[in-house]
């Protein structure tokens, strides 16, 4: 969910977002203030935000895998910490 002030009132709005509801970019979006009862329109812009971080295994390196915290635990797998690649668990031997 996402806030915004009212035009009128200046009141907080918060925008339910539930089924996709005020995340186009190429339209008006219609809201009314929970407030003063005024109907008013809004924009969406959205912006992108990148973190570059090493992954040494893309280059050559040794993978750095962790079992993942997955439950129920059956289901976990081994992630490697910096690329995100997966693979599964080992089988345990048959004894």
């Amino acid at each position: 969910m996402s806030d915004l002030e009212c035009p009128y009132c200046g009141a907080d709005v918060e925008i339910n977002h539930d089924d996709g509801f005020g995340y186009s970019e190429d339209e008006l979006h219609e809201q009314l203030c929970w407030r003063c009862d005024k109907a008013f329109v809004f924009t969406t812009s959205i912006h992108f935000h990148y973190s570059p971080q090493k992954a040494d295994c893309l280059n050559g390196g040794a993978h750095k895998y962790e079992r993942t915290k997955t439950y129920p635990p059956k289901y976990a797998k081994l992630e490697c910490r910096d690329c995100g690649d997966q693979q599964p668990l080992p089988e345990p031997p048959n004894d």
